[in-house]
């Protein structure tokens, strides 16, 4: 300011001037030229690129291509700085297979801020997008395309959009996706990438997006090839009106919108926007069991943990000669739960002109959970037809090495007939062959399956629901809940899913105990909770695969099963419990009331803390604070009622002291934007807000 001051205004032009030729002569030492092709027509690389592999990979040149022999899921690049903005980057790619580490085209802004465009292997070949925004990522599975052929991929980094455009011949492109160019890209990018990687959110910080996953994967070879960077045209710097309409409809309901403008929706008018699942699966097994037993969307039979492993035991039949699997004809099989709502499968199927069905169920000694899991299987085979028929079947097991039935059976089925065929699969085949089973034996079992889930789900039948379908969901839910829970070691792991989601998520696990609780399943509440405080750390926190909201949950989990039962006892019992969480919340409050410039911070008495699954990174969250008060609340409350007075005006004290500390901090956090009021989640960062563009997403 002072020079600027002592200069006169021709001195002020030479000045700023030559100033300027020196910031571009700088960038012209880094900046890409543009236009700028690269043909890999030469033995070895331009040295301006920069090679990133992980351990094992490699990336050379090859027949004119750029050759990228690495493991599915690690990152293998090439890179060079790219400075100039307003451009469009394209190559060519030939994918392997991959789905977030897909060999694609990067544009590179830092480590929080960059896109990708590639293609990968879902569905028999999709194109990819994913956005990296403020360490956000936002993922997009487009267009179908043949997996194993070349793919000319583009992305045009516009003033207001960026454009991700795909084509099959390299002259014909098309949008896959237009989107706003978000405020963190408004710089000109830095780095162009092309080949395989990914960084941005906790756990993958290294940057260049020079990161591996925790499982590397197969090997497999991609190439790219005619990799150009070209001035975006003059009439391409700005989304169209159309163009700016796609990304305005995101946020949409337009089927809604439609439903609502013809009447009152009904089931079918809103199912017909919304069709089945393609590859149904259900699980069978019994209450509490450690393991459960798939049955994937051809009846095959899941017998692991994990069903998205393609390598776990599975098992099927085989039925004729040739042998035809069951369930993989061209029109898929249909299958529905017994009585509508019981865990138990039926399978049906069409072949060479015969019916065929499976029924499947769980079964352990007693429903117990602590007996071998095993699962019954009937197939019956139906004969429309005027002659008799004789058919081969086979019940096989598979990968290699598994334990085989010891025989295949003929089934003789009359005309206008039918034969059965009974199976017991046990859940450890790799250590126990299935057997066939008397008709007497599978209908025992049968029975007793019926009355386990018969008397499980009757006492949380609360409604009866005029929709019979809907009636028959509620029921199924009550069923597949208690699927979902898994008594390891003698503790109940209450998860989220069965075959996938194995692990307990202290939110949705307390939440799970209040439902059984409104549903009248009162003991089971109870068992679960214990069960849940085992997970509680020494210093009080309870804290499972999501977040310090866990703690809040349990302790209005736990105040509302005392408020519903009237279990004194029970609450004396865990109060120990109960305080140390809510010590725990009390002692790391004091943590953020440090003043700033002599003034109170907007998280002054706040709680810093891993908030939920989905945001790995330690923050300041309402939605936290909100449930550990809340809970701590509810626990003054209930400790009062049973005479804990001393104890009960304490935590008292301590959440009234808490909730002015939240109120006063949503008071100074409020924003305005774009004329509306807001209160941001994550009141110092905002983080949630603009990661979604202030749409509260």
């Amino acid at each position: 300011m002072l020079l600027m001051r002592t200069l006169s205004p021709f001195a002020i032009v030479l000045w700023i001037g030559a100033t300027a030729a020196a910031v571009a002569t700088t960038e012209a030492h880094t900046a890409l030229p543009v236009p700028f092709a690269a043909t890999f027509d030469t033995p070895t690389l331009d040295p301006a690129w920069t090679v990133d592999v992980s351990k094992g990979n490699t990336v050379e040149v090859a027949d004119g291509a750029l050759v990228i022999h690495a493991a599915m899921n690690t990152y293998a690049h090439i890179e060079r700085p790219l400075g100039v903005d307003y451009v469009r980057a394209s190559c060519a790619i030939q994918p392997a297979p991959a789905i977030t580490w897909c060999t694609s085209l990067f544009v590179y802004w830092n480590p929080g801020n960059w896109c990708q465009f590639g293609i990968n292997n879902r569905d028999g070949g999709r194109y990819y997008v994913l956005e990296m925004i403020d360490q956000k990522s936002h993922e997009y599975t487009l267009g179908a395309c043949p997996f194993d052929q070349w793919h000319h991929v583009a992305i045009e980094v516009g003033g207001d959009c960026i454009r991700y455009l795909s084509s099959e011949d390299g002259s014909r492109f098309k949008a896959e996706r237009i989107a706003r160019r978000p405020n963190t890209f408004a710089a000109a990018p830095a780095r162009l990438i092309v080949g395989k990687g990914h960084g941005g959110p906790a756990g993958y910080p290294a940057s260049d997006l020079d990161n591996d996953y925790a499982t590397a994967g197969e090997m497999a070879t991609s190439r790219i090839k005619t990799l150009r960077v070209e001035p975006l045209a003059w009439d391409r710097l700005r989304a169209t009106p159309e163009e700016q309409a796609v990304w305005e409809a995101e946020g949409l309901d337009r089927l809604g919108d439609a439903e609502m403008a013809d009447g009152d929706p009904t089931f079918e008018s809103v199912a017909r926007h919304f069709p089945p699942m393609k590859y149904p699966r259900e699980v069978v097994g019994v209450k509490d069991h450690p393991y459960d037993i798939g049955v994937a969307a051809d009846g095959a039979l899941q017998l692991n943990s994990g069903c998205a492993d393609a390598s776990a035991p599975i098992a099927f039949f085989e039925i004729g000669e040739p042998a035809y699997r069951f369930g993989t004809g061209a029109t898929p099989c249909a299958k529905h739960l017994l009585n509508g709502y019981m865990p138990i499968v039926i399978a049906r199927d069409r072949h060479d002109g015969l019916e065929l069905e499976q029924t499947i169920f769980g079964h352990t000694r007693g429903c117990s959970p602590d007996e071998p899991l095993f699962a019954f299987v009937r197939l019956r085979v139906s004969n429309p037809g005027d002659a008799a028929r004789s058919v081969a079947v086979r019940l096989r097991a598979q990968p290699a090495g598994l334990k085989q039935a010891s025989e295949s059976w003929t089934l003789d089925v009359p005309a206008h007939g039918e034969a059965a065929l009974y199976v017991k699969v046990p859940f450890a085949i790799a250590e126990q062959a299935p057997v066939a089973v008397a008709a007497t034996e599978f209908d025992t079992k049968l029975q007793e399956a019926v009355r386990h889930w018969e008397d499980l789900i009757a006492p949380g039948t609360r409604f009866e629901i005029p929709e019979p379908r809907v009636q028959d969901a509620y029921r199924a839910w009550i069923a597949y809940n208690f699927l979902n829970v898994d008594k390891r070691d003698g503790v109940y792991h209450i998860c989220d899913g069965a075959g996938f989601y194995e692990q307990v998520y202290g939110y949705s696990a307390a939440l799970y105990c209040l439902m059984l609780d409104l549903m009248g399943y009162h003991e089971q509440a109870e068992v679960y909770i214990d069960s849940l405080l085992t997970f509680q750390r020494p210093d009080g926190l309870f804290y499972v695969n999501f977040g310090h909201t866990d703690t809040g949950t349990l302790l209005h989990v736990m105040s509302e099963h005392y408020r519903i039962t009237g279990d004194a006892d029970w609450l004396r019992r865990v109060a120990p419990n109960m305080i140390a969480m809510c010590n725990w919340i009390i002692e790391r409050r004091p943590e953020s009331m440090a003043h700033t410039h002599g003034r109170r911070a907007v998280v002054h008495g706040l709680i810093r803390f891993r908030p939920y699954c989905d945001y790995e990174l330690a923050a300041f969250d309402y939605y936290a604070d909100a449930y550990l008060c809340r809970g701590m609340r509810e626990t003054a409350d209930v400790f009062t009622a049973i005479g804990l007075s001393d104890e009960a005006k304490r935590i008292q004290r301590e959440y009234e002291a808490y909730r002015k500390d939240i109120l006063i901090s949503m008071d100074a956090a409020t924003i305005t934007h774009d004329g509306m009021r807001m209160l941001p989640l994550m009141p110092d960062t905002h983080f949630l807000l603009k990661e979604t563009g202030y749409t509260a997403n």
